[in-house]
């Protein structure tokens, strides 16, 4: 006998945990199944990580607590803040020396613009990087990646991060994954 969501109305094999559609948990009598390779994809979700995947900084699957995310996202910021500073300090002084020698304003153009394009290799990983951990946290708080994505790109993000920063997550498994503070002594 098929179950039927309650949130959505939507048909739900017998055996899930959560909504195929809306992504809800279902109400299950006794405790949730424990993940395994059988039934990880079957019951819980096929967005389910495991812990190798929940606490690597590389990909977006999985969920992160509060203080893992306030954690990388420190880290990050201060990547960030050293590469502009070098960044910052040698734009100026290359615009120093270009204009203390004489030279024209396209050779302090095109040291500038060198100077940005070796800083790419930096910035551009941890750009992804701030993405991946937002997505992740936004999964503890049952929130979709791609929300997080578009919500980050129409230039929320900062008021985005707040709100992943101070919002309590799920408490348990949800579609996922487990509840990260079963993972504890990791950043």
């Amino acid at each position: 006998m098929a179950k039927i969501c309650k949130n959505c109305g939507s048909k739900i094999d017998d055996e899930a945990v959560f909504c195929a559609k809306c992504g809800k948990k279902i109400a299950v009598s006794g405790a949730l199944p424990v993940p395994s390779d059988n039934n990880k994809s079957k019951s819980l979700g096929p967005d389910y990580a495991t812990r190798d995947e929940a606490l690597s900084w590389w990909n977006w699957r999985g969920r992160l607590n509060r203080q893992r995310f306030i954690l990388r996202s420190l880290i990050l910021t201060t990547i960030a803040i050293v590469v502009g500073i070098i960044l910052c300090g040698g734009i100026s002084f290359f615009i120093t020396t270009t204009v203390m020698s004489g030279q024209d304003e396209d050779a302090v153009l095109g040291m500038i613009f060198l100077m940005l394009l070796c800083a790419l290799p930096f910035l551009l990983p941890l750009s992804v990087l701030s993405f991946f951990i937002s997505i992740k946290r936004g999964h503890d708080l049952n929130i979709p990646g791609w929300v997080v994505v578009i919500v980050s790109l129409l230039g929320a993000s900062f008021f985005l991060s707040i709100y992943l920063a101070v919002a309590k997550g799920n408490e348990g498994p949800n579609q996922y994954g487990d509840d990260p503070l079963k993972y504890p002594g990791s950043i």
